[in-house]
């Protein structure tokens, strides 16, 4: 669980410290305007505050009686790329979905958030070690499927290997140098939680995880 934790937590980390950076850099060159003094401090926030749910959502895991919360599937999504992304990202990401007034969801919020992480995560990861792509960039497409929500996080990387098709979704396996725990915790999460699953459903040109979660699901 402590691993799974720190997983987690690496990017935001890095982020709070490059956000803090930038305004340091910014005062010294005498170039820190409100503008940007205010959405350094906003991101720093949001990240502190993504760190704080991480920790809860790990401690309350097990806990039957946590509520469901009503909240839209894109704005969850959005909200968690403006965290993991800065504005001078080389990665291009895309959130497609026919209709975003309307995807409405009752489900666990921050437990959603977690696995959306996960994924772009491992993409973003796999892209900036292919330096010599052009235009490295992540899709994530949104519609309805029956009782469920179906996300698909797309990327033009490399790809996994096909004898890690199943192998990745194991603890402790890793194609990345990392803990191994953060794919498996996903797919246990989108399951015992959410009510869904995560599956690996093309491994190349484009790498495509798919991911399930019921549209409503019991308090």
């Amino acid at each position: 669980m402590i691993s799974s934790i720190s997983h987690q937590w690496i990017q935001p980390l890095n982020a709070l410290g490059i956000f803090l950076g930038n305004l340091v850099q910014f005062k010294r060159l005498g170039r820190l305007s409100d503008e940007i003094f205010y959405d350094n401090i906003d991101r720093s926030l949001k990240n502190i505050d993504y760190m704080t749910n991480t920790m809860i959502m790990f401690k309350n895991f097990y806990k039957i009686e946590e509520d469901a919360q009503e909240f839209n599937i894109k704005e969850a999504i959005d909200e968690t790329i403006f965290i993991l992304f800065s504005q001078h990202s080389k990665v291009q990401i895309k959130v497609l979905c026919k209709n975003s007034k309307n995807l409405k969801c009752k489900n666990h919020l921050n437990e959603f958030k977690q696995i959306i992480t996960c994924l772009i995560q491992n993409s973003k990861q796999a892209l900036n070690e292919r330096k010599e792509l052009k235009y490295p960039k992540i899709v994530i497409s949104i519609k309805e499927s029956g009782n469920f929500y179906e996300i698909r996080v797309i990327d033009n990387a490399n790809g996994i290997d096909e004898n890690l098709r199943e192998e990745i979704f194991k603890p402790f396996k890793s194609t990345k140098k990392s803990s191994g725990l953060g794919l498996y915790i996903s797919r246990l999460i989108a399951i015992k939680k959410c009510g869904g699953e995560l599956n690996l459903s093309r491994i190349r040109k484009p790498t495509i995880f798919t991911l399930k979660i019921a549209k409503e699901i019991s308090c």
